[in-house]
């Protein structure tokens, strides 16, 4: 009995070194998401419009809001400005600063 197991130990170990991660533990829906994304342009978009985007990308931050831009040229309340930067690598968990059109 002894036996079996080993050999059946050493075919999972096998197994394991030929598919990298074929035996990790994996928690369900954390599969698909990456542990970062690329910084979408939120510009001209409501938050209401924004958010969904950056939450579909596997965003879980904190938001931070600084104070209105004035003359922008963008209609009220549309995000005028956004860091980091539109094409940055952001963690899932980053920080992201928005400001507002006023």
């Amino acid at each position: 009995m002894k036996a079996r197991r080993l050999a059946a130990t050493a075919g999972i170990a096998g197994l394991c070194a030929a598919s990298v991660g074929a035996c990790g533990v994996t928690i369900a829906g954390q599969a698909d998401m990456p542990a970062s994304f690329v910084m979408p342009d939120l510009v001209g978009r409501t938050w209401s419009e924004a958010e969904p985007t950056l939450r579909s990308l596997g965003w879980s931050g904190v938001l931070d809001v600084t104070p209105a831009v004035r003359g922008s040229g963008l209609p009220d309340n549309v995000i005028a400005t956004e860091s980091p930067t539109v094409g940055q690598r952001v963690a899932n968990d980053e920080r992201i600063t928005v400001a507002f059109a006023e």
